[in-house]
């Protein structure tokens, strides 16, 4: 296994591991979540598609660090037709040449599409809100002294003790 040098999302240094036979790669668990996508494209440069393999291995792998059997796992949050083998006692991955690319890219595209829902969401509330704003309703609401934020806070602090004092008191 050769050391080879990586960046996480932050710019942080990691290592991961690669097998100088098969290309495989071998990342410790907080690893294989901070990996940057364009880490893990640099360090699997010479991947065909074509060589990636999405069946279920006959034999199981052994752990490099605990030597013990790894589990393959698929489905969940992996993309579909991708099996990781993952050490139940180290919590270590093992990707085969060209799962760590998928995986990163993967995760890389979830995030890009949380965004964009995260970004679409927030500018239907503007838009809402800007709706509310102009509606009858709204402006009927507004009065010539209105109240600014820490004085709906005291209204509603003196309301809440004058209830918690009617419904204490003893009768």
């Amino acid at each position: 296994m050769t050391a080879r040098e990586a960046t996480s999302h932050y710019g942080t240094k990691l290592s991961v591991f690669q097998c100088a036979e098969c290309s495989g790669i071998w990342v410790d668990r907080d690893v294989a979540f901070s990996l940057s996508r364009d880490s893990a494209l640099a360090v699997e440069t010479d991947v065909e598609l074509e060589e990636i393999s999405t069946t279920a291995r006959e034999v199981p792998l052994f752990c490099p660090r605990c030597e013990v059997y790894l589990t393959e796992q698929g489905g969940g949050t992996l993309p579909k037709g991708l099996r990781i083998d993952y050490c139940t006692t180290c919590h270590g991955f093992w990707f085969d040449k060209g799962e760590l690319m998928i995986y990163k890219s993967f995760l890389e595209e979830k995030r890009q599409k949380s965004r964009e829902k995260l970004k679409l969401e927030e500018e239907e509330q503007r838009m809402r809100r800007e709706r509310l704003k102009q509606s009858p309703e709204f402006a009927q609401l507004k009065m010539d002294g209105e109240l600014s934020g820490w004085q709906y806070w005291a209204i509603a602090n003196v309301v809440g003790r004058i209830l918690v004092r009617l419904l204490f008191r003893k009768i």
